[in-house]
């Protein structure tokens, strides 16, 4: 018996040291690259959609265009999306357990490793010429990470943020990010897209949960599987949330596994 004890003991250790290999390796790799991450994806990138024209009922068919970026965004797009993000999620994160600190928010915009894909109009007419449209229509934060900063067991896309704006929201825009970031994610050999959710934003858990098929994620605090022990916990989670002292939280964290091989494993 001791001696398969130790079997075991190092067939684990050998491999944690290949998990921890492989991580290092697939997050160096997406964070270094100065690739567009879009490419390949222009049937994705520019598309019909319906504008709401003000207070009104009436729509107007535009074409909009999604953009990739890397850290640091252009100050213009970087003030835009922090309006947007204030004008959307402002009151719930007031009433939330965290509160609104805008200079935390401003700042996890500008990390070295924040990515971003933001939709904007194609081209509007003014005079009878064509000029840019300044408005951001929706845009989301993603970055590549470790699940936990101390001793990660999988390497994730983390979704830090999504935001439409009110006169482009029931047009896909969210499910259209949504598949793309997935994409994005599977090249880059990450194993799941995560993400973290007001648990009263009904209309934000009804969209990943219902339409996007992402679960409640193991690590999430109303998970049993949230108070294990570390070691209890299969390799197949998505996140662990180190800073969870019990308690009621109003949130929840979701993940979606991407990565073939470990759907097949």
């Amino acid at each position: 018996m001791g001696q398969k004890n130790k079997e075991i003991r190092k067939r684990e250790r050998r491999e944690a040291a290949e998990r921890a290999k492989r991580i290092e390796t697939n997050l160096q790799a997406a964070n270094a690259t100065e690739t567009n991450l879009l490419a390949d994806l222009e049937t994705c990138v520019t598309f019909d959609y319906e504008r709401q024209q003000g207070e009104n009922t009436e729509v107007s068919k535009r074409k909009a265009h999604i953009s990739y970026y890397s850290s640091p965004l252009p100050e213009n797009l970087h003030r835009a999306c922090m309006e947007l993000f204030e004008r959307n999620m402002g009151d719930m994160y007031r009433s939330s357990s965290w509160g609104l600190n805008l200079k935390e928010k401003d700042d996890d915009l500008r990390h070295k490793n924040a990515r971003f894909l933001v939709v904007t109009d194609a081209q509007i007419i003014v005079g009878g010429e064509a000029k840019n449209d300044p408005t951001v229509l929706a845009f989301s934060h993603f970055r590549f990470e470790g699940n936990d900063e101390d001793k990660p067991t999988e390497e994730v896309l983390y979704l830090y943020e999504i935001q439409v704006n009110e006169i482009a929201r029931r047009c896909g825009l969210g499910r259209r990010l949504m598949s793309i970031m997935e994409t994005i994610a599977m090249r880059a050999n990450m194993r799941c897209v995560m993400l973290t959710v007001f648990k009263k934003n009904q209309s934000a858990m009804d969209f990943y949960l219902h339409k996007m098929k992402y679960t409640i994620d193991e690590s999430s605090p109303s998970s049993p599987a949230c108070c294990l022990p570390r070691s209890s916990l299969m390799y197949t989670i998505a996140s662990i949330t180190s800073n969870f002292e019990g308690g009621s939280v109003d949130y929840e964290i979701l993940s979606k596994r991407v990565s073939k091989s470990e759907l097949t494993s």
